[in-house]
């Protein structure tokens, strides 16, 4: 589930597309399920699911903290901060082990028992939530992230712009990539945004 959420996610939906739909009759592949099988170990390699962000026992192993990269922080945020996990519905593709008692024991494993549970309501009022009032700040998005309801989706103020790039292939933190001639106009002229404000009140 991961693998066809985070394609589209990260900017990279033609790539998985071209994976599933036959070029010739534009239709999805006879055997989808291997062609949705390949596009996972091609794009994020064989070992994909077997990560330490998806082990609750290597995420509580402190010999393994070599593995953690930076799963342990943001596992941490959505443990004591925002609880954005994604557990599983009926008929969807996320297995039915994944449910919020799943990833609040799998909390417990990876920062002790005792650890604080979110407080979503504290966390959104220290941060303002939908109604900021921080000023020099930009809200940027991706038309294809699905995270893009979470986050602002217009401007406010001037002082806290938003700019939401839409294109196939603008996705999560694609203005904070690298672009270049062959990049979407879209992305590019959102990074030339960025650059003006960030001009603009340095200066």
């Amino acid at each position: 589930a991961d693998s066809a959420a985070m394609g589209p996610q990260y900017g990279s939906k033609i790539e998985m597309c071209n994976y599933l739909i036959d070029p010739t009759s534009e239709q999805p592949k006879d055997d989808l399920l291997q062609a949705f099988a390949n596009w996972t170990n091609d794009h994020y390699g064989t070992s994909f699911g077997a990560s330490c962000y998806y082990s609750t026992a290597c995420l509580s192993d402190p010999t393994r903290v070599s593995e953690w990269y930076d799963t342990k922080s943001w596992i941490w945020q959505c443990c004591h901060q925002l609880e954005y996990w994604q557990v599983a519905y009926p008929d969807s593709l996320r297995s039915s082990v994944l449910t919020y008692d799943y990833f609040t024991t799998q909390c417990g494993a990876a920062f002790g028992s005792d650890y604080p549970s979110a407080n979503i309501q504290d966390f959104n009022t220290q941060y303002e939530g939908l109604t900021p009032e921080s000023t020099n700040v930009i809200a940027l998005n991706g038309g294809d992230d699905p995270w893009r309801g979470c986050t602002q989706n217009e401007t406010k103020k001037d002082s806290y712009p938003e700019n939401t790039a839409f294109c196939d292939g603008c996705g999560h933190c694609g203005d904070l990539g690298t672009t270049n001639e062959d990049s979407p106009p879209e992305l590019i002229a959102q990074q030339n945004l960025i650059k003006q404000y960030l001009a603009e009140w340095i200066n």
